[in-house]
């Protein structure tokens, strides 16, 4: 960097310090709230099934009894309709949400990254150790940046294992 910029950056140090911390937060709860709903989503589509609907069963199995009401047919054919409308509206809210959290992890990792690198110096009472405290903070931060890949992963998987369900054919 230039020498305008350096000089920025050590004008500003704490106000910048203060600013990452503030999106840290932000993009931090941010990715917990994505992460939640996707969650969620996953929980309810591996519980339910994702094309399986009662009320189109009982509809079949009414027009097992009647297999020349065209009305039945169509009530059946609009239903499905809507269910399979549903699975794929849950489908893109999935790899919507997994790309929102990976964007939220990726801020906050960088953010982290920047209050690590302009945290506020500390006048020490004693010689402080820095090479344990370099030690630790890159471990922390390969701890942060794992985590937050293992649960990014996790979120372009699950979309795939939900939508690999087999689909049910249409009367």
């Amino acid at each position: 960097m230039d020498e305008v910029k350096m000089n920025f950056i050590e004008a500003h140090r704490d106000e910048i310090h203060s600013a990452a911390r503030a999106g840290a937060y932000v993009s931090g709860v941010f990715s917990a709230i994505i992460a939640c709903l996707l969650m969620i989503s996953f929980i309810q589509h591996a519980a339910q099934g994702p094309l399986v609907s009662p009320d189109t069963d009982m509809l079949v199995e009414k027009l097992s009894a009647d297999p020349n009401n065209a009305a039945l047919k169509e009530s059946i054919r609009s239903l499905d309709v809507l269910v399979r409308k549903a699975y794929f509206f849950g489908l893109a809210f999935s790899d919507t949400g997994a790309l929102l959290l990976l964007v939220g992890v990726a801020v906050f990792l960088v953010l982290l990254f920047v209050m690590g690198e302009l945290r506020p110096e500390k006048a020490a009472p004693g010689k402080p150790d820095a090479a344990a405290a370099e030690r630790v903070r890159r471990s922390s931060f390969i701890t942060v940046a794992s985590v937050g890949a293992a649960v990014a992963l996790t979120a372009f998987i699950i979309p795939r294992v939900v939508s690999s369900a087999p689909a049910r054919t249409a009367v």
